[in-house]
């Protein structure tokens, strides 16, 4: 379980590309996560160029780590019916993998909500040039690092485990 407990989100890259090797590993880990009536509803915008990603903090206030990110990726879903309640889920999951994978690698990367903030979709929307049926979910930094943070802790903080029902 290292990578996920490894895991930590980084906001200072080194001014050092990523190998398209590197971001086709990473995208592979998203496509398998897994995702309700296994109907992966998701896409991802992926970009490499400086000029985009400097556009990213004009309208995301917690972005400015993109100035130094090697690539971006935007977790978009695309709903499958009318009655896709599991879109949040299944994208989270995708994202999730996504991080992982990346702190296995060596790589950094750092989750930006975007969904359900109207704004934020929005501005995902307009930045990717997104068709309105398809849903901007999440923005994520990627770049080899130039902070080192510590894993989280082995073991589970007890007063967030319940057994069997709610009891403290």
């Amino acid at each position: 379980m290292n990578p996920i407990l490894a895991r930590r989100s980084i906001r200072r890259f080194a001014p050092r590309p990523l190998e398209e090797e590197d971001l086709s590993a990473l995208l592979a880990a998203a496509l398998a996560a897994p995702s309700a009536h296994n109907q992966r509803p998701w896409h991802f915008v992926v970009s490499t160029r400086k000029d985009r990603l400097e556009e990213i903090p004009a309208f995301h206030p917690y972005s400015s780590m993109m100035r130094t990110a090697a690539a971006a990726v935007l977790v978009c879903g695309e709903p499958a019916s009318k009655d896709d309640d599991f879109l949040p889920q299944d994208l989270a999951a995708a994202t999730e993998n996504l991080l992982v994978a990346a702190t296995a690698r060596g790589i950094g990367s750092c989750w930006l909500g975007v969904y359900p903030k109207e704004s934020l979709i929005e501005g995902c929307r307009r930045w990717a040039h997104l068709p309105q049926t398809v849903i901007p979910f999440a923005l994520v930094a990627l770049g080899w690092p130039e902070e080192t943070k510590a894993p989280h802790p082995e073991e589970p903080d007890p007063s967030r485990i319940h057994r069997e029902t709610w009891e403290r």
